[in-house]
């Protein structure tokens, strides 16, 4: 894809006229329609970083759907598209986002925190009772489905590895 289509594609996906184009970006409008149309060579680096900014990517998104730059990682480019939605969104909704991120990342951190505990109790029922299914049932009780799965094998695991080194002995109560 040309630079002029993607562009093009941009600034009709932000439902932007070139009109608009031209005052968020600085640049005339017969440049922003020979770009376009393919009429003109690439534009230099200048304008395309107008342009860029105006349309709330970068000249390097720009750059790489075209193929002349290679293709981000990714984690990377889910992070610059991120960067753009949020640079998209009015002020007062950026702190909303901002507010909703913050819980999520504080929910993640606190709910692992937690779940290190439960494990950390899992094991410790186990090293006190010699019984897998004690520790088994205090892991039910206590941790949902999908995080149940992860700690169980991390037990298990746990457990073979112990047994292997001869440092536990197989379960000896039910």
């Amino acid at each position: 894809m040309e630079i002029g289509e993607i562009i093009k594609a941009l600034r009709k996906t932000r439902r932007l006229t070139q009109g608009q184009l031209v005052i968020k970006s600085g640049v005339s409008q017969s440049a922003i329609s020979m770009i376009e149309t393919g009429g003109r060579d690439n534009p230099t680096i200048d304008v395309l970083t107008k342009l860029s900014l105006a349309l709330d990517t970068t000249p390097d998104a720009i750059l790489r759907r075209t193929g002349w730059l290679p293709p981000l990682p990714l984690e990377e480019e889910q992070a610059q598209e991120a960067a753009s939605i949020f640079a998209s969104l009015p002020p007062h909704a950026r702190d909303h986002v901002l507010a909703m991120m913050r819980g999520l990342v504080d929910y993640h951190t606190s709910n692992k925190s937690i779940l290190q505990s439960i494990a950390k109790r899992c094991f410790e029922i186990y090293e006190e009772t010699g019984s897998l299914s004690e520790a088994v049932y205090y892991l039910y009780e206590n941790v949902n489905v999908r995080d149940r799965e992860r700690i169980l094998q991390e037990l298990t695991d746990w457990v073979e590895q112990e047994q292997a080194e001869g440092m536990i002995v197989k379960e000896h109560k039910q």
